[in-house]
């Protein structure tokens, strides 16, 4: 929940191995691995419990390791200023330039804005937050929170199990060019309690919101009043599945795209997304 209060700067501007992860829910795969890239992602209780939701996967400048959570709503990669000065690399402009790997996978060389980033990222050890966006050039990626992978590779491999449903204008969206990296963001057409609204898929989201004062938002509130208030046990219709969670009902100025909340990781744990600069492809399983 306190992420939303964050999520405009991650959107503006655009994260620590673990000792506690958890285990992923078991789920048959959507992913084909034999004809992708896979980096492990790692969840984290320790930092769950700081408020870091989104899964988090090791980035490699040099010599120096740094944990960066992996964000689907950021429009460019992040980098707090302690991390920045840990790597030894020069900035210019707010900006470090450098190439770098992740799972001894070699990137091209790319940009990150530094920052300086709320206290509980140094505190945590967390190095900032990176775009999928920007990691997938001209391939696709699927995050596979069930399985705590990240697969880079073609969309139509991605997808082998074709029970994976491919979103289509109807159900979802892309909304291109957000942000100094001109970063296409991911909008999915979700259900709750049979509403159907836009929201905005956020992996750096604790849960799922809709905005206060939206006329959804009135009927799920209990109240109908309150800028700030809780649906319990809504039902969240997404993937072809439906699960019950608890839905916030927050002020979010801001979001872009025209979307009405955010898709967070209380959803989206359970699911594959597969994104390339033109599809979207989503598999959820029940809990």
């Amino acid at each position: 929940m306190k992420h939303i209060l964050l999520l405009v700067l991650g959107l503006i501007l655009g994260g620590c191995a673990s000792d506690g992860s958890t285990k992923p829910h078991a789920s048959a795969k959507v992913v084909n691995p034999n004809a992708t890239t896979v980096w492990r992602l790692t969840f984290d209780k320790r930092l769950e419990q700081n408020d870091f939701a989104a899964p988090i996967v090791n980035v490699d400048f040099g010599d120096e390791t740094l944990p960066f959570l992996v964000d689907t709503a950021a429009t460019s990669h992040v980098i707090d200023q302690w991390a920045a000065k840990l790597t030894g690399l020069p900035v210019e402009n707010d900006r470090l330039t450098t190439a770098f790997e992740i799972d001894d996978d070699k990137m091209p060389a790319a940009g990150f804005t530094v920052a300086k980033l709320n206290s509980r990222y140094e505190d945590s050890g967390v190095a900032g937050s990176l775009s999928p966006q920007l990691l997938m050039g001209d391939k696709a990626i699927a995050l596979d929170f069930l399985n705590s992978k990240f697969h880079r590779g073609d969309f139509d491999a991605l997808m082998a199990d074709r029970n994976a449903e491919v979103v289509t204008a109807e159900t979802g969206k892309i909304c291109p060019e957000q942000g100094p990296a001109k970063t296409n963001l991911y909008v999915l057409t979700v259900k709750i309690d049979n509403i159907p609204l836009k929201l905005l898929v956020d992996s750096n989201a604790e849960e799922t919101a809709v905005i206060a004062g939206h006329a959804a938002a009135m009927k799920l509130s209990k109240e109908g009043k309150s800028n700030f208030s809780r649906l319990h046990k809504g039902k969240v219709t997404v993937g072809g599945k439906t699960v019950t969670r608890m839905v916030d009902i927050l002020d979010m100025p801001n979001l872009p795209c025209g979307v009405e909340g955010v898709l967070g990781m209380d959803v989206l744990k359970l699911c594959t997304l597969v994104i390339d600069q033109k599809r979207m492809g989503l598999r959820c399983n029940n809990d």
